[in-house]
């Protein structure tokens, strides 16, 4: 399996949202600035369209599992969502194994949950 790095996800789904009609903001996306903090925690992307927000978490590295970072940082965005904001998780393939319980047991309701 080909592993694709974080800042290639970025890029990738910058580009999509974009395509999409969304106003777009990435940390690390060449020509775009970063997403603003959001409960202490910056996205890796928040999109924009006219009234909807759209903030994203891309889950790159079965490592980003260790410790206890990813759940605070999901937990935070969660917890600071405004009504309306969504909440998209880009998770690569080989991170994808029993996502949906990880979620569940850390309080986390992400509208979207893209594997890739």
């Amino acid at each position: 399996m080909i592993r694709v790095s974080r800042e290639q996800l970025a890029e990738r789904w910058a580009l999509t949202y974009a395509q999409d009609g969304y106003r777009v903001r990435a940390a690390g996306v060449p020509g775009l600035e970063a997403a603003p903090s959001i409960g202490g925690f910056s996205p890796d992307i928040e999109a924009t369209k006219d009234a909807e927000q759209v903030v994203v978490r891309i889950v790159a590295s079965p490592e980003n599992f260790a410790g206890e970072t990813l759940k605070r940082e999901l937990e935070a965005l969660e917890e600071s969502r405004t009504e309306g904001q969504k909440l998209h998780l880009i998770v690569a393939a080989e991170c994808a194994h029993d996502i949906k319980e990880r979620l569940h047991a850390w309080h986390v309701h992400a509208d979207q949950v893209h594997i890739t």
